[in-house]
C-alpha cells in the first residue's frame, strides 16, 4: 500500500519566513462575512488576485494575508453597486429573447 503523503499546511516563501494557509483562509472568511452582498466566487477571485499581486510586489510572507485582505477590501469598494440582478434571473427572465442561429442556405 502506498504511503500517504502528509499534506503541507505552509507554503515556503523566501528563507525562514512562511506563508500560512490558515492565515489566508481566515482572511478569506472575514471578507466573505463582510461582503455578503456580493457573490462568494467574486470575493474569492478578487482575494486570489490580490494575493498574487502582493506576492509579486515582494511583500514579506508574514504580511501577505493582511496586505491582500486590505487590497481586496479596496478593490471591492470600487465595484459599482445597484446594478440589479444579472440578466436572465428574476421574474422577467422568460421575456429575454435568445437569438436563433440563421439557417445555412
Amino acid at each position: 500500500m502506498p504511503r500517504r503523503l502528509e499534506r503541507r499546511t505552509n507554503l515556503a516563501v523566501g528563507g525562514a519566513e512562511q506563508l500560512s494557509n490558515q492565515a489566508l483562509s481566515d482572511a478569506a472568511s472575514r471578507l466573505l462575512d463582510e461582503r455578503g452582498d456580493l457573490a462568494p466566487g467574486s470575493v474569492l477571485r478578487c482575494f486570489a488576485r490580490s494575493v498574487r499581486a502582493v506576492l509579486r510586489a515582494g511583500c514579506e510572507a508574514s504580511q501577505v494575508a493582511v496586505a491582500a485582505e486590505q487590497l481586496t477590501r479596496e478593490l471591492l469598494e470600487q465595484r459599482p453597486t445597484g446594478l440589479g440582478p444579472p440578466r436572465g434571473i428574476g421574474p422577467h427572465a422568460h421575456l429575454l429573447q435568445v437569438p436563433r442561429p440563421r439557417r445555412a442556405s
